[in-house]
């Protein structure tokens, strides 16, 4: 069994046969084929042993095994198209040799295997692509293989059939029956590198005896099909994707890792254990990609998002409280949530009449002011502005972010609107005639708190008898005389000196029990703004101490409320 190897282009060997259609007896090209033959390694010529050898014993071409170009070798082509006829390589032409199988009663389906018939009755089936190619096995070095140098075994064999004994003879592995290849070994010549060899160059002799070993063990490498592992491949994307999404952008990328780590060890664990062949560098690609894209992509879309949701809340959140519930967005449970609050109702008092008589715009003006004005002090106690109804502010504290000194917050916030209202009628004295008053009222209680509406719009807001006892105390104010009016609940969550006076229980409409309610003072220097309001419409003389003396005293700040918002 000797070697041949296609040409592709005219050899420079006249004296040698190229042509497929010349005589190559006893070797043969197969008769059964199916599939398209030019997908084979083709070639028109071929450099084939010369005449009286290759009518002697049979040959297999060589040349372009596996892939060219110094890369790993991978692949052997068993079957090539040499003009136009389809005939065995080498390790196919020594195996059927091997098997004393008629290459006549071989089938060879292009793309799915090659079909040989062996004398016990059994048919081998060796699986190839549409180029006739099989995926080696390796298995082994070459070291691993039985061998001995080509020297030492003429010599040995010289020795038994002459019957004299040497080491030689001696060292002579067993011929009969198995399968014997000569090889070239030595060092610069016909090496390439192998998946078990590929920090050094071996000689390639170790990839016919890998392709030999695999079809002999049936050891073949079964690639998984594409439209079964992209599916696969697609389902562990996406549960991988799936699970960095729901992590924050710190862990993404040792997740993406540790993915990429199991998906190395599935596939070396299905070729280990099956002998499938599953593809690792595009999907390792694939995984790097989405730890890089999921982590960028959450990181802008965070900033986007919290960006919207600062826009949305800051017209009822303070941007203290805002910036915490940003920074820990976990603690805002979305949808309704029962938890005690303190309300607070601040409604204007003689609105009705002060609006008589005025220009609408001129009104809204002056509300918006006023508005603008009541809404600082509120949000210099953290406080959360739910909704303007109408002239009345609605607002609570202790949601969405916790706050333990919430009626106490409460409390000075309503004391400081009373005299922010003061500083109010100053920069109003000269342009009214008439300056209208406040009552408000603050109740502590369980409330249900959240986002609430419809699916058309929403409204972070409060709910329930508590907020509707806060509105009916505020309508108390006017009853009892008083300019803020606390219940029990809230009188009992304070601490600290208030100037707080008993009114006793009163009825409350809508409620079956009697409420008692206390009075809070927040007195200002009423007549002292007056006069310097008007000095200052009128632009009257007036001394800097009179414009800068305080006509109020600020109310008590809890601890760590902060002073200048």
């Amino acid at each position: 069994m000797v070697t041949a190897a296609e040409q592709s282009n005219d050899p420079q060997y006249p004296d040698a046969p190229q042509s497929a259609n010349e005589d190559f007896l006893p070797t043969r090209a197969f008769k059964h084929v199916t599939g398209d033959i030019t997908k084979l390694l083709s070639t028109r010529y071929s450099i084939l042993p010369f005449p009286a050898l290759r009518k002697e014993t049979y040959f297999g071409f060589v040349n372009q095994l596996g892939n060219s170009g110094g890369g790993t070798r991978r692949d052997d082509p068993l079957v090539l198209n040499i003009g136009g006829k389809v005939f065995p390589d080498f390790d196919l032409q020594v195996l059927l040799q091997y098997w004393g199988t008629d290459p006549d009663q071989v089938i060879v389906n292009l793309g799915h295997e090659i079909l040989v018939p062996r004398a016990d009755g059994t048919q081998l089936h060796i699986p190839i692509d549409e180029r006739g190619q099989m995926t080696l096995n390796y298995r082994a070095r070459l070291e691993d293989f039985q061998q001995m140098g080509y020297y030492p075994m003429m010599l040995g064999l010289n020795d038994k059939a002459t019957g004299q004994k040497s080491p030689e003879r001696n060292a002579l592995p067993p011929i009969k029956d198995n399968i014997v290849i000569v090889g070239v070994t030595f060092s610069g010549t016909d090496a390439g590198l192998t998946p078990l060899d590929n920090q050094n160059e071996a000689p390639l002799v170790v990839t016919h005896l890998n392709a030999m070993n695999n079809i002999l063990q049936q050891d073949f490498l079964k690639p998984v099909s594409p439209w079964i592992w992209m599916p696969l491949y697609a389902l562990f994307l996406f549960g991988t994707g799936n699970l960095m999404l729901r992590v924050g952008i710190a862990p993404m990328i040792p997740m993406g890792i540790v993915a990429m780590i199991v998906l190395a060890w599935i596939s070396f664990a299905a070729l280990y254990f099956g002998n499938y062949l599953v593809p690792v560098a595009m999907p390792e690609v694939g995984i790097l990609l989405l730890a890089g894209a999921v982590p960028t992509k959450r990181f802008f879309g965070e900033e986007r998002e919290k960006l919207r949701v600062r826009n949305a809340m800051r017209s009822y959140l303070s941007d203290r409280v805002m910036n915490k519930i940003l920074a820990h967005p976990d603690g805002v449970k979305l949808g309704g949530v029962k938890q005690v609050i303190t309300i607070m109702f601040c409604d204007i008092r003689g609105f009705t009449a002060y609006c008589d008589n005025r220009d609408p715009q001129e009104v809204l003006n002056v509300v918006n002011e006023y508005f603008e004005e009541m809404t600082k002090v509120v949000f210099k106690y953290e406080g959360t502005v739910d909704k303007y109804i109408g002239d009345c502010i609605m607002a609570f504290w202790n949601a969405p972010d916790d706050q333990p000194d919430h009626a106490q917050r409460a409390v000075c916030c309503a004391m400081e609107m009373r005299y922010a209202l003061a500083n109010f009628k100053v920069k109003r004295a000269g342009l009214d005639t008439e300056l209208f008053e406040c009552g408000i009222g603050i109740h502590t209680g369980e409330a249900l708190v959240g986002n609430m509406g419809s699916t058309l719009k929403v409204n972070y807001t409060a709910m329930g008898s508590t907020v509707n006892l806060g509105a009916r105390l505020e309508s108390l104010t006017k009853k009892f005389n008083e300019r803020i009016l606390i219940s029990q609940a809230t009188h009992d969550a304070l601490t600290g000196d208030f100037p707080i006076t008993d009114r006793g229980e009163a009825i409350v409409p809508g409620f079956v029990d009697p409420v008692h309610v206390y009075g809070v003072g927040a007195e200002q220097d009423l007549s002292s703004a007056l006069k310097i309001g008007i000095k200052l419409a009128q632009k009257q003389d007036y001394t800097a101490e009179e414009v800068t003396k305080p006509i109020w005293a600020p109310a008590p700040l809890p601890e760590d409320a902060d002073p200048n918002p």
